[in-house]
């Protein structure tokens, strides 16, 4: 319930602040045109949803596309600027930064693998937030 709240405040908002269109309205729309799929039950969401994806992604490449084209002096001005060139060193710096600490901190110890949970949860203790802190224990001095 909750994520489908948040995509329909998400479709409202963007109709709002495109076409001036109240939320409400918009809001509504995507009810009943959502009620007239799921009430059709899954032959009819797998039959709308197999001509719809392949639209969606037609008209998301055509969009790039366009907006590329419309930026394309721009894009290739802003590239060769002074600041560009900063920024792609900083970024890739950033970048390099990250993925060998998110390395480190994966592979450094079974937590990062997702395995220790195994192990903690065969632990016999008295009260399982010891064996809890314990594993978090492991995490912070490694």
């Amino acid at each position: 319930f909750m994520g489908n709240m948040v995509q329909s405040n998400s479709i409202g908002a963007a109709f709002n602040n495109a076409f001036h269109v109240p939320k409400l309205a918009v809001g509504i729309c995507v009810a009943v045109i959502a009620g007239i799929i799921f009430i059709g039950g899954i032959k009819r969401i797998a039959s709308f949803t197999e001509k719809i994806v392949p639209i969606m992604a037609l008209l998301y490449i055509i969009g790039c596309l366009v907006i590329l084209v419309m930026h394309l002096k721009d894009i290739f001005v802003g590239a060769f600027a002074p600041q560009a060139i900063a920024g792609g060193a900083l970024g890739v710096t950033v970048q390099k930064a990250m993925r060998f600490g998110v390395a480190r901190g994966l592979f450094s110890n079974e937590a990062g693998m997702g395995s220790t949970p195994h192990a903690h949860a065969t632990a016999e203790v008295k009260d399982p937030c010891d064996q809890g802190i314990i594993a978090m224990m492991g995490v912070f001095i490694d």
